[in-house]
């Protein structure tokens, strides 16, 4: 069966998460209704916070935040939570440090060395950003860039089940 999940997207601050009981309502209908399943939040900011607000709140399932090798030791404390209190935790942004983009300025050199040391070899340097985040057994996912088809099948080949 398909897990589905409903996220309000860009969450900046817990207010923001218990601010808007419509959503609570709006979700109650939905999951009686067999539409959704769990509930969620993704925020850009303040990742170990808005992990531990939605954790707190007892109403979220799950969140979406930036995690990679800039905050990773800041986000550590709140992942191992998530993982003991069984609450799921997606990192996006994962590459962003160390493979700003093609339209972007180029990496920080110092960023690439942590990622570089860890993953030696020729895998292009965002699919050693995935590893590097995927290793972790305290999230659920990684977010992969797939703004076209050719973005999907360079990633694809990272897609295998969770160790652990």
């Amino acid at each position: 069966y398909l897990d589905i999940l409903m996220c309000p997207h860009g969450v900046s601050t817990a207010y923001e998460m218990r601010g808007h009981p419509e959503i609570f309502e709006a979700f109650e209908v939905l999951k009686r209704d067999g539409k959704v399943r769990h509930f969620g939040i993704s925020s850009h900011s303040a990742p170990s916070a808005a992990i531990e607000a939605a954790i707190d709140m007892k109403v979220y399932s799950a969140a979406m935040v930036a995690y990679n090798v800039v905050n990773h030791a800041y986000v550590k404390p709140a992942l191992e939570r998530a993982k003991r209190e069984d609450f799921g935790v997606v990192a996006m942004k994962v590459a962003r440090p160390v493979y700003p983009g093609e339209y972007n300025q180029p990496a920080n050199p110092e960023r690439l060395v942590k990622i570089n040391t860890e993953f030696p070899g020729p895998l292009k340097v965002p699919h050693k950003a995935y590893l590097w985040a995927l290793r972790n057994p305290n999230l659920t996912a990684v977010i992969s860039e797939m703004q076209s088809a050719d973005l999907v099948r360079d990633n694809l080949p990272l897609a295998a089940p969770k160790r652990g």
